[in-house]
């Protein structure tokens, strides 16, 4: 047998470059192909070639290396590699032209430039390595690949609606660690973060051959009538995204959120053109707008996709861009235009109003002048301009809301979106993790998966959950675009409909049945999610008061978000303060929410400090009486005494009988003690930590940042024997201080990630033990989804605390070696909070275990496990151990003017009633002008 190529995925941070590896075996003696379920033509004798051939092409490529459309080839073309009979005897480079279905949005494809050793094969058989090199679009968030990721997706309403004005500029989402949208852009780096979690697939691992996407592929419902002709193609977007269909429409466990009318609309889309198929999943991928028909480019389909358009339009996947669509505005056709077509109708309509800026923005200003008290086409004014611009525009399409909206839920019913992450679009997301998965480079853990709990009652509830959804997607993209006047807009929207459904008491009760890590994909809990980053929207706007109306509205129940709940009192009580509360009723509202009980201990520790600041204060102010009254005033003051005394008899007495008046302001001091008991009554017991942390100052010369200080502080470490410096950033600075000064041997600088690796590893049967009913919902899960919550350590109570037996009491430390030894040669580069890159090799990770001690790891793992979410974050910056003198030392590093955050000093008391040593580190140092950077 001989194998064909093998890829891997890796990228270029610079160039933006993508490197696909795949492995397949053919039998010895056939060219090497993939193999499609219905094998194509073989290609032309041009389209072979040889080593000398293939490398005279490559030069002429390697000319072009900026030009990403210089290369004409087609889509998934097979790569063929024919052996010279007597190849060179020194090793050449092999260069292939091809191409994948990573592609840029315009359908571009840059050139494909694969390398292979003559070293490496023989005539009998043998593995080629072969290395491709795909050019990737400029734009980060439009991954126009296999699993297209577009910039943003707004996924319309159940109705058909106009959409929302979007932002002008989609800005980059926060990626959590887990997305494959940072997975891909962490392959850009020549090397891994330590930070990393590190679920890297080995380019050497043997399952990447059983795991290739090219193998054994299947498409079906294919139109014999397509016009487009050509052999099918891999088109791995479009099989992922049919198989997500396929799964969850033929799954019986959602068949009841399924209607008829569903199911009819998926078998239509199964009978659409190969084409059809693979166009319509592209746009659905996309933000959700009109799209000229002449900028849909795609390498794969045919360059006129005016059939394939009305194909799917007569299907009622598409919508056409018509002045019959009622919602249709002005503002959405002009957009539609580019600047070309923009100046050239701002010129057929005589309009000079754009002040002589050529520029897209000034022009639709212009014509939008023209018709601005016009809001829809259909008034008299505004028909001309809008057939004008149809007319200059052409053929404009967009996915039907309809069918955009359908998919979408069944997206959600495939894999619910994490929208707490504030993540890129979800059904993108979704497409990508599978494409990723299938090429070998997202490698998840083995379990079962284990679906037991209905969410949604019937089909509106779960419409009702995409309704919501779609409504939170909106607001982040316009908050991340800093549109605080539309953000809230839209958190008025989800404010109304929160109310309406806090009323539905079927609902609410049916959602508080429901566990808690299940209830936070239900409206209600996206809603909630919705207020509460609009509060942010109110504050950016000064409108402090609007804000925690809605903050007390979320207060007002405890169904949905609960754990949020110590956010909701630290925001009420920041905005007190800008809204001149009272300190009796600051006082109150602190009170309030140290009381209750949903609060986690870092909440209570902020609360606290607040209100132990503001009795202070209270205290102080009234222990000074200012008396600001003149002689007069005392006069009559003193006789309304006098009328009093006769009213309510002689026994009255008077709080200010002892007061003497005279010319100048005078404050009368009062006992503390009684101020105390009478103004400052205590009512609720206050958080605060059981042991204080000495902080430990540590010194040496930083480098000169230059005017103004900017950049990051960084270190001399030392010199060497030529008298260079070698500079450090801070906490390398403080690992080499505790090496060096005190009988440390070994550092890192891992944070979380040093304990969370330890912990995910020692108890890795545990996280993915799948017997426990709704822990896994797909195949594509980090950890089970109760993992961040409460139930993930009540549920698994018996089987945490005999694992924290047999490690404290029962199993030796060479043992606890062994299953870490165990654990990171079977698992290793599965995606999990494992973090693999934080150590190259499990020794550095037992020695610290030995350092640790058994007490101490089942200590730190035992925190971790009751709430892995709230406990992960805070833990000290670095760890430095002794292996042989069984030493440990966690040390929180602290720059000048930094303090600690309220998690940190919770770890810090937690380490220090344990036992373990930490302690903060506060680095000091003198500026060294005469130094220059040498090292990094």
């Amino acid at each position: 047998m001989k194998r064909a190529a093998r890829f891997k995925l890796e990228t270029n941070p610079n160039q933006r470059k993508i490197t696909q590896f795949f492995t397949t075996r053919i039998p010895a003696g056939a060219p090497p192909r993939l193999q499609h379920p219905e094998p194509p033509p073989p290609p032309p004798p041009s389209r072979r070639r040889t080593l000398q051939n293939v490398t005279a092409a490559a030069r002429n490529i390697s000319t072009n290396a900026g030009n990403s459309n210089s290369i004409d080839s087609d889509d998934d073309d097979i790569l063929e590699v024919v052996e010279v009979p007597k190849p060179p005897p020194s090793p050449k480079e092999l260069i292939v032209i091809s191409d994948s279905d990573l592609e840029s949005e315009e359908g571009g494809v840059g050139a494909v430039v694969a390398t292979c050793s003559s070293a490496q094969t023989n005539q009998v058989g043998g593995d080629i390595q072969i290395q491709t090199h795909h050019r990737r679009s400029e734009s980060p968030l439009s991954i126009e690949s296999d699993g297209e990721i577009s910039s943003r997706e707004n996924s319309p309403p159940e109705r058909t609606a106009p959409p929302r004005a979007t932002p002008k500029k989609s800005p980059k989402s926060p990626l959590n660690k887990f997305s494959p949208l940072r997975h891909m852009r962490k392959r850009t780096s020549s090397e891994a973060s330590l930070g990393s979690p590190g679920n890297l697939k080995s380019s050497m691992s043997s399952s990447l051959v059983t795991r290739s996407p090219k193998k054994s592929l299947q498409f079906g419902s294919q139109d014999e009538n397509s016009t487009h002709h050509e052999p099918p193609r891999v088109r791995y977007y479009l099989k992922n995204f049919i198989n997500i269909l396929d799964e969850v429409v033929l799954d019986q466990f959602h068949a009841y959120l399924i209607s008829s009318e569903d199911q009819q609309v998926v078998q239509s889309f199964r009978r659409l053109s190969f084409d059809a198929q693979s166009l319509y999943v592209r746009l659905f991928q996309r933000k959700w707008n009109w799209k000229p028909v002449a900028k849909i480019k795609y390498k794969e389909l045919p360059p006129d996709l005016n059939g394939v358009c009305d194909e799917l339009a007569k299907s009622g996947f598409l919508e056409r861009m018509s002045a019959n669509i009622i919602e249709l505005t002005l503002e959405e056709v002009l957009d539609t235009l580019d600047l070309p077509k923009m100046l050239s109708l701002s010129k057929k309509m005589m309009i000079t109003g754009a002040g002589g800026k050529k520029t897209k923005e000034a022009c639709k200003e212009a014509l939008l002048g023209k018709v601005k008290n016009q809001k829809t086409l259909t008034g008299q004014g505004s028909s001309a301009l809008l057939k004008a611009a149809l007319n200059e525009l052409g053929s404009a399409y967009r996915v039907t809301a309809s069918s955009k909206s359908l998919f979408s839920r069944l997206f959600i019913l495939y894999s619910p979106p994490k929208y707490w992450e504030v993540e890129t679009d979800q059904a993108s997301n979704q497409l990508l993790v599978i494409l990723l998965n299938n090429m070998g480079q997202m490698e998840y853990p083995s379990y079962n998966t284990n679906r037991a709990t209905l969410i949604y009652r019937n089909r509106e509830e779960l419409i009702r959950f995409h309704s919501s959804w779609t409504l939170h997607t909106n607001l982040v993209a316009f908050s991340e675009s800093k549109d605080w006047e539309e953000v809230v807009k839209i958190s008025a929207e989800a404010v109304a409909l929160l109310q309406s459904l806090l009323q539905d008491k079927e609902t609410v009760s049916h959602d508080e049945g429901l566990p808690t890590f299940l209830r936070i994909y239900t409206a209600g809990s996206v809603l909630c999610h919705t207020c509460w980053l609009g509060v942010e929207g109110f504050q950016k706007l000064k409108q402090f008061s609007k804000a925690n109306e809605l903050i007390q509205l979320l207060l007002s129940q405890t169904t949905y978000l609960s754990n949020y709940r110590g956010r909701y009192y630290e925001r009420l009580a920041i905005n007190g303060t800008h809204l001149k509360y009272s300190k009796q009723e600051q006082k109150l509202l602190l009170e309030n929410g140290l009381k209750d009980p949903y609060l986690r201990d870092n909440h209570k520790l902020i609360l606290s400090a607040r209100l132990d600041k503001l009795k202070a204060s209270i205290l102080l102010e009234a222990t000074k009486k200012p008396k600001r009254k003149t002689k007069a005033l005392a006069k009559r003051k003193g006789r309304g005494r006098a009328r009093s005394r006769t009213t309510r008899g002689e026994d009255y007495e008077d709080d200010d009988d002892d007061f003497v008046c005279t010319d100048d302001v005078e404050t009368q001091l009062i006992d503390p003690d009684d101020v105390e008991v009478e103004m400052v009554e205590e009512v609720v017991e206050l958080f605060s930590l059981k042991h204080e942390v000495p902080t430990r100052t540590i010194t040496g010369e930083k480098m000169d940042r230059g005017p103004g200080n900017m950049g990051k502080a960084v270190f001399i470490s030392h010199q060497d024997s030529s008298g260079s410096n070698r500079i450090s950033s801070v906490e390398q600075h403080a690992i080499d201080f505790y090496i060096k000064e005190e009988g440390y041997t070994a550092g890192i600088h891992g944070e979380g990630s040093t304990v969370a690796t330890l912990y995910g590893i020692l108890f890795w049967d545990i996280i993915f033990h799948d017997q426990l009913p709704d822990s896994f919902h797909t195949r594509y899960q980090p950890f089970p989804l109760d993992f961040h919550f409460d139930d993930f350590y009540v549920r698994r109570r018996e089987l945490i605390e005999e694992k924290l037996h047999l490690i404290r009491h029962v199993l030796t430390m060479e043992e606890l070696l062994g299953v870490v030894d165990q654990i990171w040669e079977e698992q290793k580069s599965k995606l999990s909070i494992v973090s693999w890159t934080l150590f190259e090799d499990p020794s550095p990770l037992k020695g610290l275990m030995k350092a640790m001690g058994k007490e101490a790891i089942a200590h730190v793992c035992e925190r971790l496990a009751k709430n892995f979410r709230y406990a992960a974050s805070g833990f000290p910056d670095l760890t430095v151990w002794n292996e042989k003198e069984g030493k440990v030392l966690f040390v929180e590093v602290k720059g000048p003017g930094d303090s600690l955050s309220p998690k940190q000093q919770l770890w810090l008391d937690f380490l220090i009633e344990k036992e373990i040593p930490c302690q903060p580190s506060a680095i000091k140092g003198s500026e060294c002008e005469g130094c220059e950077r040498t090292e990094l």
